[in-house]
């Protein structure tokens, strides 16, 4: 018989113990597990980890209704985020039966989260933590040093500019030349963005509809 939550013990297991529960708690979606009526367990890669962690306590600060982090297991193969399941439908699922005055009002919800995360800074673009990003939109096969804004420009220029493998190797030995295409002006500083704004990843509590992220 699978071992079931005892959620008053849930910072006394070890683990091995709690990711064998995990493991056998029904699956909400890939990688999310719910452990009970409260908690789910969502499988993260072990290098993103602490910066989520920590990016998610930033947003709690700054009023953004979030989950609570209830604990973090890290086993040989696998790493769980326990946090507080947050009951509703996405917003995706409840878009079409929403009146437009909602909408509106949603709309203008997460105008306010996204400016409260804007208020929060960085030198450079990556974890709050380690520093690492993991962004596809600023990676490539190389990376970029250090992610600092100027660096991230010339990443933007070097791809409009691109043509060939080839060209890029022979233009980065000659004489710099200006790019007549346009690229977006160097940043004075970074911002906290949230990477996955998707209809479909913000549950919308009912019948008064408010956003979660």
């Amino acid at each position: 018989m699978s071992p079931e939550l005892d959620e008053s013990l849930l910072l006394s297991y070890s683990d091995n113990e709690l990711s064998q529960i995990i493991d056998n708690s029904p699956t909400l979606a890939p990688g999310v597990h719910a452990l009970s009526q409260k908690l789910v367990a969502k499988r993260v890669m072990p290098e993103v980890l602490d910066g989520a962690v920590k990016a998610m306590k930033v947003a709690h600060a700054l009023g953004i209704r979030v989950p609570s982090t209830r604990r973090t297991i890290k086993t040989d193969s696998k790493t769980y985020w326990i946090m507080d399941f947050i009951e509703g439908v996405t917003l995706e699922a409840a878009w079409s039966k929403l009146s437009w005055f909602t909408t509106i009002r949603l709309a203008f919800q997460l105008r306010g989260f996204i400016r409260r995360l804007r208020s929060v800074t960085s030198p450079w673009a990556g974890s709050p933590v380690s520093g690492g990003c993991t962004s596809y939109w600023l990676d490539d096969k190389f990376g970029i040093p250090d992610r600092s804004p100027p660096n991230i420009t010339s990443f933007f220029g070097f791809w409009v500019d691109f043509v060939s493998l080839r060209k890029a190797m022979a233009k980065a030995s000659s004489p710099p030349v200006p790019s007549t295409a346009w690229i977006p002006a160097t940043a004075e500083t970074l911002v906290l963005t949230h990477h996955d704004l998707y209809s479909s990843e913000h549950p919308t509590r009912l019948p008064q509809p408010d956003l979660v992220d």
